[in-house]
């Protein structure tokens, strides 16, 4: 089995800030953040953490394709 690969925040915080950035602009996005290990600055992240709430709950599948 193998390990996931870590990255440094300095690698990982410009990805998650620019993902933020670009679904914040859909008007279907109610707020949005990072999460995790991400937004405690740890030096390495394992994965990025993002949460978002939207207006309508019909809306949570476009939103969360847009995730991939």
């Amino acid at each position: 089995m193998s390990r996931p690969r870590l990255l440094g925040i300095g690698e990982a915080l410009p990805v998650a800030m620019q993902l933020t950035e670009e679904l914040s602009q859909d008007k279907r996005v109610k707020k949005i953040d990072i999460a995790g290990s991400l937004r405690r600055r740890r030096e390495t992240i394992g994965d990025i953490d993002i949460v978002c709430a939207v207006d309508d709950e019909k809306d949570s599948p476009a939103i969360s394709e847009k995730f991939s």
